[in-house]
C-alpha cells in the first residue's frame, strides 16, 4: 500500500506557502525538479539585472510580462532587451498605439533595420497584429505594449498556445494586473518594474514575481541602471513621462 503525502497549506504563512509545497515535492519525488529553462532555450536579454533573475534571459516559447506603473522604467527595459537581441542580428517586432519614440530607441542602441513597428488605433487590433507576427515565425522577440489592462482571456490564452513551443519570446509591457487579469496566468514570468525614492532617477528596482522556471539562489529582485537623458538629441514632454512615451520636440 502506498501512503500518501499531504500538505495543509492553510497553517502555512502565505509567503511561505511555494516553498513549503516545493519541499514536500522535493521530498515526495526526490530526483525531480522544475525546468530550469523552456526545452526550446533562452533569449539572453544583454540586460544584466535581469538575467541574474532569470535562468541567463527571457524564456522563448513563452510570455513574460513586464509590469509596473508609469515612467517605472519596463519601456526601458525593453528597449535594452531589443537593443541586445538587434545588435546580435536577431529579429524583433514592436506593437504599438502611438507610445514609441525611434529617437529613445536608437539612443538605446536598437538597430532599427532589424525591427518591424505595427502602430495600431485599438486594443483589439494590437492583439490580432500580435497574433499574425507570431504565426508568421520570423521574429525571435514580439514586445507588445499593452497600455489596457484585462481583455479577453481566450485571447490571451491563443496567444500563449501560439507561442509555446516556439523559438519566438513574447514580452507583453503592462500596467500592473489587477486581480484576475489574464496576463497573470499566461505569463510563464512576470518581472514587475519601480522607481524607489531613495534612489537616483537613473535607478529602477526590477522584481521577479513569478515564473515557472527555477528561481535565482539569491535575491529575487535587482537594480537596473539606465542611461538617463543627458546628451541626448531630444526634449522630453513633461507630461508624457518615460522612456518610452511620445517626445515633445526631436532635433536632428
Amino acid at each position: 500500500m502506498v501512503s500518501s503525502a499531504a500538505l495543509d497549506l492553510t497553517t502555512v504563512a502565505p509567503t511561505n506557502r511555494i516553498a513549503a509545497l516545493r519541499d514536500l515535492l522535493q521530498q515526495r519525488f526526490p530526483g525531480t525538479n522544475q525546468l530550469d529553462k523552456p526545452a526550446v532555450g533562452i533569449l539572453p536579454t544583454g540586460v544584466a539585472g535581469i538575467d541574474r533573475l532569470l535562468p541567463g534571459g527571457l524564456p522563448r516559447g513563452a510570455v513574460s510580462l513586464l509590469s509596473g506603473p508609469a515612467s517605472s522604467g519596463k519601456t526601458g527595459a525593453a528597449l535594452g532587451i531589443v537593443a541586445g537581441l538587434t545588435g546580435q542580428a536577431g529579429q524583433a517586432a514592436w506593437v504599438h498605439r502611438g507610445a514609441f519614440s525611434p529617437a529613445s530607441a536608437a539612443w538605446a542602441g536598437v538597430q532599427a533595420r532589424h525591427l518591424v513597428l505595427v502602430q495600431v488605433e485599438s486594443d483589439s487590433e494590437a492583439l490580432r497584429c500580435t497574433d499574425f507576427l507570431l504565426r508568421w515565425q520570423a521574429f525571435d522577440l514580439v514586445v507588445l505594449d499593452w497600455i489596457g489592462r484585462g481583455g479577453h482571456g481566450s485571447r490571451w490564452n491563443r496567444l500563449q498556445r501560439l507561442v509555446t513551443d516556439s523559438p519566438s519570446s513574447l514580452v507583453v509591457i503592462a500596467p500592473a494586473p489587477e486581480p484576475g487579469d489574464p496576463l497573470r496566468f499566461v505569463s510563464a514570468v512576470h518581472l514587475t518594474f519601480e522607481r524607489a525614492p531613495d534612489r537616483p532617477a537613473q535607478q529602477v528596482v526590477v522584481e521577479l514575481d513569478k515564473t515557472r522556471y527555477a528561481r535565482p539562489d539569491g535575491p529575487s529582485h535587482g537594480l537596473l541602471e539606465h542611461r538617463g537623458m543627458r546628451g541626448a538629441p531630444f526634449l522630453l514632454d513633461p507630461d508624457l513621462p518615460g522612456l518610452g512615451q511620445r517626445w515633445h520636440h526631436e532635433v536632428d
